[in-house]
């Protein structure tokens, strides 16, 4: 019986350690009072950061390589509640062109991968907090 125990242990332990491997993240985020910034992946390039929030917020910055970062509070005083962030970058990866376009240029530009990322922070006091994995979620929401 033991043996059987540890055996379907060991059998999800590996099915769920591929789900989190850490080479698949895009960016790390780095929060600083109203400031967001994403540190890249290396090989990473051509990023935009898009964010939005209350009272049609809007608000996204570009960046060619390395890391990419806006402060909030040069928009003016932050309301409080729940802001979305986007990212979007390009890979050093060339993607699989499926259907040629004949664009009348002599020579094919050769896409690379997409890569994005989204989430989402709450602002208190006009400052971005991260919330606290103790409260559940549907507390958080209230």
């Amino acid at each position: 019986m033991k043996s059987a125990t540890f055996g379907l242990t060991a059998l999800l332990a590996v099915m769920c350690s591929g789900a989190c491997f850490a080479d698949d993240m895009v960016a790390a985020a780095q929060v600083a009072g109203s400031k967001l910034a994403l540190l890249l992946k290396p090989g990473l390039a051509n990023a935009t950061l898009s964010i939005t929030g209350p009272n049609d917020f809007h608000a996204s910055t570009q960046s060619k390589s390395g890391s990419i970062a806006i402060d909030l509070a040069q928009f003016g005083p932050l309301e409080d509640g729940s802001y979305d962030y986007q990212l979007t970058a390009s890979s050093g990866e060339k993607a699989v062109v499926r259907t040629h376009l004949d664009n009348g240029r002599d020579k094919e530009i050769e896409p690379m991968k997409g890569v994005a990322l989204s989430g989402t922070f709450n602002v208190i006091g006009g400052k971005i907090v991260r919330p606290d994995p103790t409260v559940r979620e549907d507390r958080r929401r209230q």
